[in-house]
């Protein structure tokens, strides 16, 4: 395949067959520090499985309400009493378990490592795509994920594979300890 535009708007077996050809490091190279972010996989089952888990005895509203400062202590006894969820109560939920999937690095098999190759096609750059699970130290299993033309693309791309989480976005966000300590500094008397 010698266009560009074709290569891109390919199927990911004829991408795939490409990359074999022209690239037959490129899984090699996935391994690489080219680290794109995270793919939440199984991320709909989950929410779906810690609804449920209420007919259990399991209290899920009490996970709402330490995320959300909205939310009243009789709305978590009817949230744990079996009462749907809002849909703004469904994305502090879904908050609440990509941050748990994050916080320990993919542990329930639904965080997987986004990398990506670099490659020079017709004088433009292309990204091949790579996703897969952290298999403990140095184990990395990369699945092809697509060609793209860019990165924002291959994110967007992504979004078809499960909930993509930008890496280098969370790289940028204060962590707890800045938040507490800005707001330890915000709350101390400032000296006179």
């Amino acid at each position: 395949m010698t266009d560009r535009s074709r290569l891109l708007s390919a199927s990911l077996a004829t991408q795939e067959k490409w990359l074999d050809e022209n690239y037959p490091d490129h899984l090699l190279d996935a391994h690489n520090d080219s680290e794109l972010g995270w793919l939440i996989i199984g991320l709909e089952e989950e929410m779906a499985e810690y609804i449920a888990s209420v007919q259990f005895g399991d209290a899920i509203g009490e996970v709402i309400y330490n995320t959300a400062t909205d939310l009243s202590l009789v709305r978590v006894n009817q949230i744990d009493g079996g009462a749907p969820l809002t849909d703004g109560e469904k994305e502090v939920l879904r908050a609440h378990i990509i941050e748990v999937e994050l916080d320990s690095f993919g542990s329930t098999h639904m965080a997987n490592a986004c990398t990506y190759v670099e490659f020079e096609f017709e004088k433009h750059k292309i990204f091949s795509i790579y996703y897969g699970l952290i298999e403990g130290q140095g184990g990395y299993n990369p699945k092809f994920a697509g060609i793209f033309k860019s990165i924002s693309a291959a994110e967007m791309g992504l979004a078809d594979h499960g909930h993509f989480v930008n890496d280098h976005l969370l790289k940028a966000l204060p962590n707890k300890v800045q938040l507490s300590q800005a707001l330890l500094d915000c709350l101390s008397p400032s000296p006179l």
